[in-house]
């Protein structure tokens, strides 16, 4: 992109105000250190507290199936502990940049893109539509611990239907369908 004199970190890095016309905006050019640098921290938090969850979780089953069954809290605590921590709202971990996330998660949710930063709500919206297996599964299996089935075991593809599927059903009203127009 940048042989063809566009800069990608002006097109993803927000505005602070929405009230600002992008050609009358005063630029303040970030550097790639200023701008990258919570991207890249709050990634190593969250590779190193998943790979203590395996860690600990591999040293206590070492292979036996019948303590991975025992232990099978470990993983899901993993990712209970990473959704917990995306939304703290104490001012740890760079707690403006994971607010302007579940700002933008937000705007994608519940529809009304915003004009001045609807390339980086596409550009969200889009990472999570290729997540939606992933994430559909992760669902399924929190759901299937909290039920009291084991979470090892074969997944049940209904569990939560009873609870998310009206839920969705009852509240979809309130949410308007994405608009993508300009």
């Amino acid at each position: 992109m940048s042989s063809s004199g566009i800069d990608a970190a002006e097109i993803l890095h927000p505005r602070t105000s929405t009230d600002e016309h992008p050609l009358s905006a005063p630029h303040h050019h970030l550097s790639r250190r200023e701008l990258y640098k919570p991207v890249y921290s709050i990634a190593i938090i969250l590779t190193s507290v998943t790979f203590a969850s395996l860690t600990i979780f591999w040293n206590f089953t070492s292979g036996d199936a019948l303590a991975v069954l025992s232990y099978e809290v470990l993983p899901l605590s993993c990712f209970a502990s990473i959704f917990v921590l995306a939304l703290c709202p104490f001012n740890v971990i760079y707690r403006d940049e994971r607010m302007r996330f579940l700002q933008v998660l937000k705007r994608i949710c519940v529809g009304g893109l915003d004009r001045e930063k609807k390339f980086g709500d596409i550009m969200l919206a889009d990472i999570l539509t290729s997540y939606a297996k992933v994430l559909g599964d992760l669902w399924v299996t929190g759901c299937m611990f909290l039920g009291g089935l084991s979470a090892a075991g074969k997944p049940d593809r209904a569990c939560g239907g009873k609870l998310a599927v009206p839920l969705v059903i009852r509240y979809s009203p309130l949410f308007p369908p994405l608009d993508y127009g300009v």
